[in-house]
C-alpha cells in the first residue's frame, strides 16, 4: 500500500512540473496572434478590461519584438514604434518590465527584450501608463519624447539608456520615480516643468549635462543628481512667491566639477540636507542665499573651493559639521542676530560633538563679521583661532 502511494505521489509530481514548464514554454516568445494578442511591426499587445463591468478596453504592450531574431535584426530592431490604436481599442499602457541592471541590482523582468540595436522609441499620444524598467537598458536610444497623456514616471523607467541624448517631458508631468533616468549619460540639455511635484531618489544620478534649472516647490529625493560630474550650473526657479525649496539628501553629492547654484529670490525658505553639496570640490559660487534657514549635516563636506560664505539672518540652525573638510573659508558674515544660534543648533541636533564647536570653519583661521557685540563675544567664546570683528 506505501509503495502505491509513494508510486501516485511520484506520478502527480511529475505531471505539476510538465504543466508547469509547459506554461513557461508557452509564455516565452515567439508569441503568436490570438483573439486577445496582437502583432504589430514586431510589437506585442495584449487586450485588456477595465471600468465598470470590464466593459471599457484598450490594448497593452506586453514585449517590443515578438522573436529573438527580430530583436537582433538591425533593421527591425532600429526603432520600435508603439501604436496608437488596434482596430477599434486604443493602446494605453506599456506592461513590460526590462532588467534595469543598476549596481548589480536588477529591476522586475517578465520577458520583455530591449535590444541594444533600437536607435529610436516612438511613444504614441494615446499612452497614459508605464511600467516599472518599462525601457530599461535600451542602451543605444537616442531620443525620446514623452506624451502629454504621461503625468508619472515610474521607477526605472528609463534607467541605463546610456545613449539618450535628447529628452522631451510634457508639460503636465509630475512626478518621477527613484532611478527613472539613472545611468542616461548624455543626455544634454535638461527641462523640468514647472508642474513638477517630486522627483525620487537618484533619478538623474550619474548623467552628464552641464546646465540644469529645477523647479524650487519640487520634492526632491536623496542623491537625485549624484555622481553627475559634468555639472557646472544648478539654479533653482521659483515662478512664484511664498514658496520653498529643500535640497535633498547627497543630491549634488560627488558632482566634482559643480561650480554655480542660484536660488530664486522669491523663495520663501531654503532648507540644505545633510551632504547635499558634498565632495562638490570646484564650487564656489552660491548666489541669493539669504532665505537659507537649515544647513545639515555635512551639506558642504569637502567643497575644497569656498572661500567665503554667508549665513543668512534667518538662519534657524547651522549642523557643526556643516562645512567639514572646507579648509579655503577665509570669509564668513554672519549675519544672524541671535546669540543663542550655537546653543539652538547643538540642541536642535541634540547629538554629542567631541569638541562643541559651532561651526568647523569658527577654528579655521577665518575671518569672520558679525552684526553686534552679542554675536562678537559668541563667536570668540569658539574661535580658536578665527578672527571676528563687527561688519562696518
Amino acid at each position: 500500500m506505501k509503495k502505491k502511494l509513494f508510486f501516485l505521489f511520484a506520478l502527480i509530481t511529475l505531471l505539476c512540473a510538465f504543466c508547469f514548464s509547459a506554461g513557461a514554454i508557452a509564455s516565452k516568445r515567439p508569441y503568436k496572434e490570438t483573439k486577445t494578442v496582437k502583432i504589430v511591426d514586431h510589437v506585442v499587445y495584449q487586450l485588456n478590461s477595465a471600468g465598470q463591468n470590464g466593459k471599457e478596453r484598450f490594448y497593452a504592450v506586453i514585449d517590443y519584438f515578438d522573436t529573438d531574431e527580430a530583436a537582433n535584426d538591425p533593421k527591425i530592431a532600429k526603432t520600435v514604434k508603439i501604436a496608437d490604436k488596434i482596430g477599434k481599442y486604443p493602446v494605453r499602457a506599456i506592461r513590460v518590465n526590462l532588467p534595469g541592471e543598476a549596481d548589480g541590482e536588477n529591476g522586475p523582468s517578465d520577458g520583455g527584450c530591449a535590444s541594444p540595436k533600437t536607435r529610436k522609441l516612438v511613444i504614441p499620444q494615446s499612452i497614459e501608463m508605464l511600467n516599472t524598467y518599462a525601457f530599461a537598458g535600451f542602451s543605444g536610444v537616442r531620443s525620446i519624447t514623452l506624451p502629454d497623456s504621461v503625468t508619472e514616471i515610474p521607477e526605472g523607467t528609463f534607467m541605463n539608456c546610456r545613449s539618450l541624448q535628447e529628452l522631451h517631458m510634457s508639460d503636465k508631468l509630475t512626478r518621477i520615480r527613484d532611478n527613472a533616468f539613472r545611468g542616461c549619460g548624455y543626455i544634454k540639455n535638461l527641462n523640468l516643468p514647472d508642474t513638477l511635484e517630486y522627483i525620487g531618489d537618484f533619478a538623474f544620478s550619474e548623467s552628464r549635462f552641464k546646465k540644469i534649472t529645477l523647479p524650487a516647490a519640487a520634492q526632491f529625493g536623496d542623491g537625485v543628481f549624484s555622481g553627475s560630474w559634468a555639472l557646472e550650473k544648478v539654479s533653482f526657479r521659483c515662478t512664484e512667491k511664498g514658496k520653498g525649496c529643500i535640497v535633498g539628501e547627497l543630491m549634488f553629492a560627488d558632482c566634482h566639477n559643480l561650480k554655480t547654484v542660484v536660488f530664486s529670490k522669491n523663495l520663501s525658505a531654503v532648507c540644505l540636507d545633510a551632504d547635499a553639496f558634498e565632495n562638490c570640490w570646484n564650487l564656489s559660487a552660491l548666489k541669493n542665499t539669504d532665505k537659507v534657514k537649515i544647513i545639515g549635516n555635512g551639506a558642504f563636506l569637502g567643497c575644497y573651493s569656498l572661500t567665503e560664505f554667508t549665513i543668512p539672518a534667518g538662519i534657524e540652525y547651522v549642523h557643526p559639521y556643516a562645512f567639514l573638510a572646507c579648509p579655503r573659508i577665509k570669509t564668513v558674515y554672519l549675519k544672524s542676530e541671535n546669540p543663542d544660534l550655537l546653543k539652538d543648533s547643538l540642541a536642535h541636533y541634540n547629538e554629542y560633538f567631541l569638541d562643541s564647536s559651532f561651526i568647523d570653519f569658527l577654528r579655521n583661521d577665518c575671518m569672520i563679521y558679525v552684526q553686534n557685540e552679542d554675536m562678537l563675544r559668541m563667536v570668540q567664546e569658539e574661535a580658536l583661532h578665527s578672527k571676528a570683528e563687527i561688519a562696518a
